[in-house]
C-alpha cells in the first residue's frame, strides 16, 4: 500500500496540522509500503524535514496559494490512497481532483476546518470557494477523518453524508517526560493554575483572569504561557493590572521543548477554557506531564471525567471558580492519582502506535 498526504505547508508555522500529521505519518512507516508527504519547500529553511517529505519549490500564489508545481507534482506521485490535510488551499483541491481522475480513494482530514466557528471567520471567501471547489471535493471524499465525535457532528452538519471515521491525534511523548512527571511535586502552598496556548480571544483568557480574581484562593498563582498578538497581549495586561493582579499572574510568552513540559509539570492543573477546540494537543501533553486539566465542555475532553483525571466543566465565570476552589481544598495525592490516571490514559488512547492501527484499518477497508 502506497499512501500519500498533502498539506499547505511543513514547518514551523503549520502549527496542529503539521504536528498532528506528522506524528501519524512516521508510525505509519513501518506498517505500510510507502507514506510520505508531499507539499511544498519550507519558508523557514532552518525547519529540518523528516525523510519522508517530498517537495517541490514554492511557487504559491493568491490567498488560494495557486501552485503550477504541486499541480505537476500531484499527476506523478505514485499513490494507491491520497489523504490530504486541512481546506481552503489549492493543494486539498488539487489531491480531491486527482484522486478522482485515478480513481482512488480519497481521505480528508479538515483538522477542525468544518465546525462552525471556523467557518463563520472570512465566512464570504469560504462560501465562494465552496461554491468554486470544495464542496464538490468534500461530498466526493470516500471519507473523513474527524479526531473527535464533536468534529464528526460539524462535518455532518456542513452536509457530507458520506463515512466519517473518528480517529484522535495521535500524541508523541518525549523520552526526557517520564523523568519530569517522576521528579514533579504535587504538595504546594497555594495552587498554581496554568493556560497554555495561543494568545486569542476565543481561548478564553479574559474569562480565565476574571475568574481567577473571583476565586480568591489564597497564595494561588495564575501562568499564563504562550503568545500572539500584541495589541491583545496588551489588553491582557490592562485587565491583570485592572484587576490588581500583577504580583500573582504571570506571561511567560512562547515555550516549548522541554522548556514547555516543565512549565506543564509545575502547575497543580491546566486551563482549557476554549469556545471550541477541534482536539487541542495541549490537555494529552498536560496529562502527560501530570497534570490534571480542567477543560470547558465546549471542547471534546468529557474522557477527563470518564477517566478521573480532570473536570469537563460548563464555559462560565462561575464553573471557573468552583474549579479553582475544589482544586484548592484537593489533597497532594488525590492529586498525584489523578496525574497518574492522565498519563495511563494518554498511552492507552493517544499513542503513535494506537492510532496509525486505526488509520491504517480505515485506509484497507477503503482498498
Amino acid at each position: 500500500m502506497k499512501v500519500v498526504h498533502t498539506v499547505g505547508g511543513f514547518d514551523s508555522a503549520g502549527g496542529g496540522v503539521t504536528t498532528a500529521m506528522s506524528h501519524l505519518v512516521d508510525a505509519m512507516q513501518p506498517l505500510v509500503d510507502s507514506c510520505r508527504v508531499l507539499t511544498v519547500e519550507p519558508t523557514d529553511g532552518s525547519y529540518a524535514l523528516p525523510r519522508w517529505v517530498d517537495t517541490v519549490p514554492c511557487d504559491y500564489f493568491t490567498p488560494l496559494s495557486l501552485s503550477k508545481n504541486l499541480r505537476n507534482a500531484m499527476r506523478s506521485v505514485p499513490a494507491d490512497i491520497l489523504h490530504t490535510n486541512g481546506l481552503w488551499m489549492h493543494i486539498n483541491h488539487l489531491t480531491a481532483v486527482e484522486a478522482r481522475r485515478r480513481r482512488i480513494p480519497f481521505v480528508l482530514s479538515p483538522h477542525g476546518m468544518l465546525y462552525g466557528a471556523a467557518l463563520s471567520r472570512s465566512a464570504w471567501k469560504k462560501h465562494l470557494m465552496s461554491s468554486l471547489w470544495f464542496r464538490h471535493d468534500i461530498s466526493s471524499a470516500d471519507a473523513i477523518h474527524a479526531t473527535c465525535n464533536a468534529e464528526a457532528q460539524s462535518i455532518t452538519d456542513f452536509g457530507y453524508r458520506g463515512h466519517i471515521e473518528v480517529i484522535p491525534n495521535a500524541v508523541v511523548q518525549p523520552a526526557y517526560v517520564a523523568d519530569i512527571r517522576a521528579a514533579r511535586s504535587y504538595d504546594f502552598d497555594g495552587p498554581t493554575f496554568g493556560f497554555l496556548g495561543r494568545l486569542h480571544p476565543r481561548k478564553g483568557i479574559e474569562l480565565l483572569i476574571n475568574a481567577y480574581a473571583k476565586a480568591e484562593v489564597p497564595g494561588s498563582r495564575l501562568i499564563i504561557m504562550g503568545s500572539g498578538d500584541i495589541g491583545y497581549q496588551r489588553q491582557l495586561r490592562s485587565i491583570v493590572s485592572s484587576l490588581k493582579l500583577e504580583n500573582s499572574v504571570v506571561f511567560t510568552g512562547h515555550i516549548d521543548g522541554r522548556e514547555k513540559f516543565e512549565h506543564l509539570a509545575s502547575l497543580t492543573a491546566l486551563f482549557v477554557p476554549s469556545d471550541f477546540e477541534n482536539f487541542g494537543m495541549i490537555v494529552p501533553e498536560a496529562l502527560m506531564a501530570g497534570t490534571p486539566v480542567v477543560a470547558a465542555d465546549t471542547t471534546p475532553w468529557q474522557m477527563l471525567e470518564q477517566h478521573n483525571c480532570g473536570w469537563w466543566r460548563p464555559r462560565d465565570i462561575d464553573s471557573l471558580v468552583d474549579s479553582m476552589r475544589q482544586i484548592s481544598s484537593t489533597t497532594p495525592s488525590l492529586l498525584q492519582q489523578m496525574g497518574n490516571r492522565g498519563a495511563i490514559m494518554v498511552a492507552e488512547h493517544f499513542s503513535p502506535e494506537v492510532v496509525a492501527d486505526q488509520m491504517l484499518n480505515l485506509y484497507n477497508s477503503l482498498l
